[in-house]
């Protein structure tokens, strides 16, 4: 954990990651936690900022839905094809 240049639990968080066979998806989340906040509110464009903010959001959730939709329509279709190959 010494050769990581990250805050000791991050970095055990990495490890134990790839034992878990989720390193991809740990890496990321220890990528948005190591680095400052991406959003922050301009003085005197505090509403342009929360709209853009909120604009933001409901792109991710989307986006986690359509990405939530695609692995069911995957598994399910591995399914169909282990049943009737």
């Amino acid at each position: 954990m010494v050769e990581f240049p990250l805050d000791p639990s991050l970095s055990k968080m990495l490890i134990i990651s790839e034992e878990m066979g989720c390193t991809l998806d740990i890496l990321v989340i220890v990528s948005m936690l190591s680095v400052p906040s991406i959003f922050f509110r301009p003085k005197g464009r505090e509403e342009d900022s929360d709209n853009a903010r909120e604009k933001f959001q409901v792109l991710s959730k989307v986006f986690n839905c359509l990405k939530k939709t695609l692995t069911i329509v995957k598994h399910f279709t591995l399914i169909k094809w282990l049943i009737f190959p």
